[in-house]
């Protein structure tokens, strides 16, 4: 799942709400998702991010902002998704 919008026919096509994460990710054994924020070296949440990630927060539901793959495996790892670095 992502979030984007393109022009197809001279129309704009917005999907997805304002805030929403990159990624959708599917970890867990007992259905929960994991959403995942990616951002480079430079770049901080906007308003709206900061907004879904606190809502993430205040429901236990499972977020991470992530400015590498190592953030993203350290969150699993942390969760007993994974065993380590490399090993699922």
């Amino acid at each position: 799942m992502n979030r984007g919008s393109f022009r197809k026919h001279g129309v704009w096509l917005k999907f997805g709400f304002d805030g929403m994460p990159d990624i959708l990710a599917f970890p867990f054994e007992d259905g929960r998702v994991l959403w995942v924020e990616t951002k480079d070296a430079d770049n901080t949440l906007s308003e709206d991010q900061r907004e879904f990630r606190a809502f993430c927060i205040r429901r236990n539901i499972p977020h991470v902002t992530a400015k590498s793959w190592e953030d993203v495996e350290g969150y699993l790892i942390a969760q007993g998704v994974i065993d380590g670095p490399g090993n699922p």
